[in-house]
């Protein structure tokens, strides 16, 4: 009976302190392909889960706070930086409701231009006026002057009309292999020479609208019963990615050898860059509170080449030194043995609140998440 009761109370502690004695023995939970690491991410996602019951009436601890805000209005160009922004039903209000695509005859639907095919976008800038309704893009020209053009922020019904162009209005865009409608409206809403200096010169070259978008399937949260629909975004509603996160890549590249190099966090196209008390790796967030309202964060993000971007000058590092490094210690979800990750995503459960620089994580529930297939 006492031994009984010393491997119950052993178990117990062990249970109760698998973090630490994880981290003491030198254990993985991410190792793909490994029945240990799966068994202790299961044990420490099933931890996570009981304390979040048993401290249901406990207020959150407090796990960063929002530190920077980015809104893309037109997918993969530029940006804009407000203090305050709308959370609608698709995410950030506005965020990737444009994008510039091309034809592919082949799949016989849109693609979009990305800062992989066209890095030059990276040298556009946004500014906006939500009450006049507008977002004007200013790009450099190759003749080394700056012009303008701008697009509506609130799409209306009577613009749709005037520009959407073809039969039948909507055709088929593939964004990483999940298909939707979007609306053509032609090229003429943006001048030829901004497509000249962007190099966007792809034969079925025009600018797409997002009206109705695409369902988030996988990995969506049980406790939401309703689906999000996300517009132009690569897949999930919200963008993630800690400060501190990119300061240590920022380490890694300089202890490499590579002094000239240095990533902001925009880098990685993020609409929430966390910065304060965030002594809680992201990668383990689950659900947290921001103005008391639930998000659950899903997935891990993958990483590709964008990274490599140099965005000051609209071109690549052809040294590869930012994939390079985060390739030596971002290989971290069992779902993808060779995917590289930094930042995570996140679905929203309401909407119609606006969130600030300045608010408050709160974390509910911590959990080990595995990447898995998009839907």
């Amino acid at each position: 009976m006492i031994l009984v009761s010393l491997l119950f109370l052993s178990s117990l502690v062990s249970f109760i302190f698998l973090p630490q004695l994880i981290k003491s023995l030198n254990l993985s939970t991410t190792t793909p392909d490994n029945e240990l690491s799966n068994i202790l991410r299961w044990l420490l996602n099933f931890r996570y889960y009981l304390i979040s019951k048993l401290l249901f009436f406990k207020y959150p601890a407090k796990v960063g706070k929002i530190d920077k805000i980015f809104v893309y209005p037109l997918k993969s160009v530029a940006y804009i930086q407000p203090t305050k922004w709308e959370i609608d039903e698709h995410g950030l209000k506005h965020d990737r409701q444009y994008m510039i695509g091309f034809w592919d005859s082949k799949g016989n639907c849109y693609q979009g231009y990305t800062l992989r095919n066209a890095p030059r976008l990276a040298l556009v800038s946004i500014d906006y006026n939500l009450e006049e309704n507008w977002f004007k893009f200013t790009y450099p020209k190759l003749d080394g002057s700056t012009s303008f053009f701008k697009l509506p922020c609130n799409v209306s019904k009577t613009f749709l009309e005037t520009h959407a162009i073809g039969e039948d209005k909507e055709k088929i865009t593939d964004l990483w292999g999940i298909k939707f409608d979007s609306i053509n409206l032609g090229s003429d809403l943006i001048p030829q020479d901004f497509y000249d200096s962007m190099g966007l010169n792809r034969e079925g070259t025009t600018l797409l609208y997002s009206s109705k978008g695409k369902f988030v399937k996988t990995a969506h949260p049980k406790d939401l019963e309703q689906m999000r629909k996300v517009l132009f975004h690569d897949y999930y509603p919200i963008h993630l990615i800690s400060q501190r996160n990119v300061d240590e890549l920022n380490q890694r590249i300089k202890d490499s050898g590579t002094k000239d190099r240095y990533v902001e966090a925009l880098q990685f196209r993020p609409n929430v860059v966390i910065g304060g008390n965030d002594k809680i790796e992201l990668d383990s967030w689950y659900k947290v509170l921001i103005n008391g309202h639930l998000w659950s964060v899903v997935q891990k993000t993958p990483r590709c080449s964008i990274g490599n971007v140099r965005m000051d000058k609209g071109d690549f590092d052809k040294s590869n030194s930012v994939t390079r490094t985060l390739r030596s210690y971002r290989r971290i979800d069992p779902g993808d043995k060779n995917g590289i990750f930094l930042g995570d995503y996140a679905i929203h459960h309401d909407s119609g609140y606006f969130i600030s620089v300045g608010d408050e994580f709160y974390l509910k529930q911590q959990k080990i998440s595995t990447y898995l297939p998009l839907l």
